[in-house]
């Protein structure tokens, strides 16, 4: 997927792997981790929230949400042609630079099959799955 930023009336765009994530309850359904808001040129785009507890599958997980990126700063793209503004919250200590839950992609119209390994949104775009840290 890519990521497009607008800031200060420049956009810019990079190409990211995404965690999907089965346990992840967040209402936006996107969280992206504080270090790669700062790498995005985003961190003082955050409204702060007060590292708030996150709900996961693992409630050991430890994670802690610490924002929310402001409206019109970030777009997700899938494929050539789907487009999704959104305020992703911001998580501190989570270890993916984006975290997408099952949630966000029943809204999106995005599917995976896993027989296949990819995941797609009907005849707009398909892309291979691939493991990561299995």
């Amino acid at each position: 997927m890519r990521v497009y930023v607008t800031t200060g009336g420049l956009q810019i765009h990079c190409n990211v792997a995404a965690l999907i994530d089965l346990g992840q309850n967040v209402k936006e359904g996107v969280l992206f981790s504080l270090s790669f808001c700062h790498a995005l040129g985003i961190a003082d785009m955050i409204y702060p929230l007060g590292g708030s507890p996150l709900s996961t599958a693992n409630p050991e997980a430890g994670l802690k949400v610490v924002g929310q990126v402001k409206e019109g700063v970030v777009k997700l793209v899938f494929g050539t042609s789907v487009f999704f503004g959104l305020q992703p919250f911001v998580d501190a200590t989570m270890s993916y630079d984006v975290n997408v839950d099952i949630h966000f992609l029943e809204e999106a119209k995005i599917s995976i099959d896993c027989n296949k390994r990819q995941i797609s949104a009907g005849s707009m775009f398909q892309m291979p799955l691939r493991k990561s840290g299995w």
